[in-house]
């Protein structure tokens, strides 16, 4: 089952064209994690695979964690997104026991690189400079956070204004949490 705030009226919208991945990043993200568990039966997350921003093995987003998962769709020129962000780390940093995930998308790489240096913002992240997952859930503005069961299931999609650390928490316990 899938829910969904529509308040897009603080969302972002871009048409610009992401430019192409340079051949060496520097390492600033949090290494990405790895699903410990198969693609659910009857996933309702888009069967979207993403690199991770530092290297390595890319992600699908289908696939379970094991518990509770927070997936965070930003831009480095979405301006609620600038606002959510250092507030997602914050909420991550709080909560070890649930996996945050967060995905630069429709961005450039460097672009997304930089902002995230000067928010403090080192959760492991995603590069979708195509909006594959944006689109997979269906919305076209910036913020959305997705929160996922530790069975893999999409429960939530969150597209409103930007989230604090406790707005998130809230959320998360109401969801995901018994």
């Amino acid at each position: 089952m899938v829910l969904a705030a529509l308040l897009l009226l603080a969302g972002c919208g871009t048409s610009a064209t992401p430019q192409a991945r340079p051949s060496h990043e520097p390492v600033w993200f949090a290494r990405c994690p790895t699903p410990s568990g198969p693609a659910t039966a009857k996933p309702t997350a888009p069967a979207v695979t993403l690199p991770c921003f530092t290297g390595g093995a890319s992600v699908p987003l289908n696939r379970a964690y094991g518990k509770p998962t927070v997936v965070n769709l930003w831009a480095s020129w979405c301006e609620p997104c600038r606002r959510e962000l250092p507030e997602i780390q914050r909420y991550a940093t709080a909560h070890p026991d649930v996996v945050v995930l967060t995905v630069d998308t429709k961005d450039t790489r460097t672009a997304g690189l930089s902002f995230a240096r000067d928010a403090k913002v080192r959760l492991p992240t995603l590069f979708d400079p195509d909006r594959a997952l944006l689109t997979g859930v269906g919305r076209s503005a910036l913020p959305v956070t997705l929160l996922v069961d530790g069975r893999g299931r999409l429960v939530e999609t969150y597209n409103g204004t930007a989230l604090t650390a406790d707005s998130l928490d809230r959320m998360v316990t109401g969801k995901l949490k018994p």
